[in-house]
């Protein structure tokens, strides 16, 4: 049974390919290569200002440093060899308010080529802001702050220090916005439009102004057949409400002839601080790109494919990276005439914009041409496609949420989170104790069980030998789990299908073995019936399969133990992963080292014969198991035929070396002839059978399969996407969603026993709360994103939003209860009833 300890080797690496960093950088002194001269990134932009604070006679100090693309600083962590250092200077008795800068958006960790290990990173703008109390008597509106930022601007491969001076003056920022004149520089030419009366003669370009009081009738005139603006409007909390943006449409040239080429442009300009996204995702990037499409094309065919003329820049968001554009974006289409007296198009543009939080995907319909309709111009403002908006003022960003620049609509408190390593060393062991004691990993310990009953009696020597050789399993799969957690979480192996083929084949081949259909001639490489004589590479292979089996679960503690070593150096990361290993082995180490407890077990005897077999039985439910959690039920039979010639091979193999002829005789011989068919069959229809999508297993969960009305004692859930938690968060709504799996044993006992249960759904249901699945069976870029963002690595996780989209929500981690999940639920309930009473009796006292 060599290939267990092949197998468990190899399929631990299937979920991802990981780097594992140099141990050195714990011990070592952090240090800047020794290159101060950075290659082609620009010079970096400071600017500084003091606003009115919350309360009379406190100003807020606010920072903005804007690194130039393609480089980075770092974030103000005194731990770090060259931190950002903000220094003011000749305060003259002003007091902070707040022990240190703010900065925003928080600065992210990941690897750093310079330095060669994990750190916080800045890139692009980030705003410090910290408050101040001014002296008595003080005029806030002459105050003024001097001082300097000192810190490391950095590309790839080297880095300059950087200081750079400011003065910080008061500013009054109701008094500035009135005096603004919101407007939108024109970046898009000025389109003549075609004369009434003749194709050749053109209209000079009009100014600035734009036709706001249009009426559809109006619209209906030639000019808005070559193009137009409009601004976009969605419904936002029962109000129809304009979107910061500008939307303009054209066909140029106007007056093309057949066989020539005109250009479709798509032109969208946006206030400050917003921006939408490319017609391409980056990898991970969770924001929708924006679609354009053609529904209908008259009297020319269209040449090539949509592109961009500003190229999309490439930044970092709250959850990942996203490829977008801001200030404006300009897409064509080109297409070339075929009959000039029918150009006609008719289109769509789905776009989402983001600032400080995301709207959700906006359709805008268009036409153009001969295949233009009234309704798509009803509300366009400007035939003559000028860009200057003097009534841009109705453009103003939905009222989503209160205070957006300050509120993260999905921010959240995670139960028990981490953030020290002395809370979470402890932690991990007691995590890793309590594994032994979760369901997945029960059946290999009745085999652990039987092998501390055969070594009573043995030299102590030989007890603690064997029990760290099964230790040294134990921590081999955990430090491997270590490399590839970040890439493939807790569990997520589960997620190949490849891999849980191979654990089931070898779950099943021990239970063989264990209800004596074969022996192999090595004594105690795998546990039999007949003999158990353990020897040290099985109980080494013990270890490795006793842990495989218990990533399914995750233990009480886990969960924010491996969200927090995730955020860790790498040798932290291997030394939280292996404690959580030596709490799984620690009570057969105890064994080892205490061989009087060994002596408590009973005798072995006739009981220790019976046991087996009924472990082998218990092993043959583990792979029932583990192809009802992880496997479609077309795989099933597949391989259950795979098995059977499994069976078969092993059956033969232990008949030939019971007779005593050698193993690589005949009996393999024939064992291979006899087996191969059913194993080469089982192994092609599996092959060719596809895997479900996600949204079936959705499907399935919600009841859109079956289409029957919902019984008013099920959960009533919904399937789980960004787009439709933004909605939801924007009009103030609770949610709970349940992040699962259906290979994660944890989460399947919290929907039994928790969450699908009746007195929680009567809850959610009487008090208008939206229930959504996120199913996490397969990998799933988007809940991964979500899942770190809520600030765990996998499954489970419920997250409980409150109506009240200043309140964070509660995401909550590992086994949890009826009574606790209601409670939480009734905490999110109350804060918004809490919020509308306090609203109430504001408006009556004014």
């Amino acid at each position: 049974m060599r290939f267990i300890l092949t197998f468990a080797f190899s399929v631990l690496l299937l979920g991802a390919s990981v780097q594992a960093q140099n141990f050195g950088d714990l011990f070592e002194t952090n240090q800047v290569k020794p290159a101060f001269q950075l290659d082609g990134a620009g010079e970096p932009e400071v600017s500084a200002v003091l606003k009115k604070g919350e309360k009379a006679g406190v100003v807020v100090f606010e920072l903005k440093l804007t690194i130039p693309k393609g480089a980075n600083s770092y974030s103000q962590d005194k731990d770090f060899a060259k931190p950002t250092v903000i220094t003011l200077k000749d305060l003259g008795g002003w007091t902070p308010l707040d022990d240190a800068f703010k900065p925003n958006p928080k600065p992210k960790r990941s690897f750093d080529e310079v330095f060669e290990k994990e750190v916080e990173k800045l890139i692009g703008t980030t705003t410090f802001s910290r408050r101040y109390l001014a002296p008595q008597g003080a005029d806030v509106t002459t105050a003024s702050f001097s001082g300097k930022i000192d810190f490391l601007l950095c590309d790839k491969g080297s880095c300059t220090p950087k200081s750079n001076s400011f003065v910080a003056k008061y500013r009054d920022e109701k008094k500035a916005e009135a005096e603004k004149t919101l407007t939108l520089e024109e970046t898009v030419p000025s389109v003549p439009a075609p004369d009434s009366t003749s194709q050749d003669s053109s209209v000079e370009p009009t100014s600035t102004e734009t036709a706001s009081g249009n009426t559809a009738s109006d619209a209906a005139g030639e000019n808005y057949q070559v193009g137009y603006q409009i601004t976009p409007t969605r419904q936002v909390g029962g109000e129809t409400v304009a979107d910061p943006v500008r939307l303009q449409f054209q066909l140029s040239p106007p007056n093309a002839q057949a066989g020539e080429d005109v250009e479709l442009q798509v032109t969208m300009k946006l206030l400050e601080g917003w921006q939408t996204y490319a017609l391409t995702q980056a990898e991970g990037q969770l924001e929708r790109p924006t679609k354009i499409s053609i529904t209908n094309v008259t009297g020319m065919e269209p040449v090539g494919e949509w592109s961009s003329i500003q190229e999309p820049e490439l930044h970092e968001t709250s959850v990942g990276k996203a490829l977008a554009h801001h200030e404006s974006v300009t897409w064509t289409q080109t297409f070339r005439v075929s009959n000039p007296e029918d150009v006609g198009v008719v289109g769509k543009i789905t776009y989402q914009i983001c600032k400080t939080s995301c709207l959700a995907p906006l359709p805008v319909e268009f036409s153009l041409g001969a295949a233009q309709s009234e309704k798509h111009i009803a509300l366009a403002s400007s035939p003559t496609l000028t860009v200057g908006l003097s009534d841009v003022a109705e453009i103003q960003a939905p009222p989503v949420p209160k205070g957006e620049t300050e509120v993260d609509m999905f921010a959240v408190d995670t139960e028990g989170e981490i953030t020290s390593l002395g809370v979470a060393l402890p932690l991990a062991f007691i995590g890793g104790l309590l594994l032994n004691f979760m369901p997945c990993v029960l059946p290999v310990l009745a085999i652990k069980i039987l092998s501390l009953v055969q070594q009573a009696g043995e030299s102590r020597a030989r007890i603690l030998t064997l029990n760290l050789s099964y230790t040294a399993g134990v921590l081999l799969v955990f430090l491997l789990l270590a490399v590839v957690s970040a890439a493939i979480g807790w569990g997520g192996q589960f997620q190949n299908r490849t891999y849980t083929i191979l654990m089931s084949i070898i779950v099943f081949s021990m239970g063989l073995s264990l209800l004596g259909v074969f022996e192999l001639p090595i004594p105690g490489l795998v546990p039999s019936a007949n003999d158990h004589n353990e020897g040290l590479m099985a109980a080494f292979n013990t270890g490795i399969v006793a842990t495989l089996l218990a990533t399914p679960c995750t233990g009480p503690f886990m969960g924010v133990v491996i969200a927090y070593a995730a955020s860790q150096p790498t040798a932290i990361n291997f030394l939280i992963f292996g404690l959580m290993g030596l709490g799984m082995a620690s009570p057969y180490l105890a064994a080892g080292f205490f061989p009087q407890v060994v002596n408590w077990l009973p005798r072995p005897g006739m009981w220790m014969v019976r046991f087996k077999q009924y472990a082998g039985f218990v092993l043959m439910g583990t792979v029932i198991w583990l192809m009802n959690v992880s496997l479609d039920a077309a795989t099933h039979v597949p391989l259950l035929i795979l098995l059977l010639g499994v069976a078969i091979f092993l059956w033969m193999i232990g008949l030939g070396t019971t007779d005593g002829q050698a193993m690589f005789g005949k009996p393999l011989a024939y064992a291979s002839l006899l087996a191969a068919p059913l194993i080469a069959y089982g192994i092609y229809d599996i092959r060719t059978t596809p895997e479900s999508s996600a949204e079936a297993r959705v499907a399935e969960i919600t009841g859109e399969k079956t289409g029957k009305p919902v019984d008013v004692d099920e959960m009533p859930w919904e399937p789980f996407s960004e787009a439709r938690m933004i909605e939801l968060r924007q009009q103030g709504k609770p949610m709970l969603i349940d992040f699962t799996a259906d290979w994660c044993g944890v989460c399947k006992s919290n929907e039994l026993w928790a969450l699908n249960r009746k007195p929680t759904v009567e809850f959610v249901r009487k008090h208008g709360i939206t229930p959504m699945v996120a199913d996490y069976t397969q990998e799933d870029a988007e809940i991964r994103k979500w899942l770190q963002k809520f600030g765990v690595q996998s499954v489970p996780l419920v997250v409980i939003f409150p109506a009240d989209i200043e309140k964070n929500a509660t995401a909550i981690p590992g086994p949890y209860t009826m009574d606790g999940i209601i409670n939480y639920l009734s905490e999110a309930v109350n804060a918004k009833n809490t919020t509308v009473a306090q609203e109430e009796v504001d408006r009556k006292t004014l």
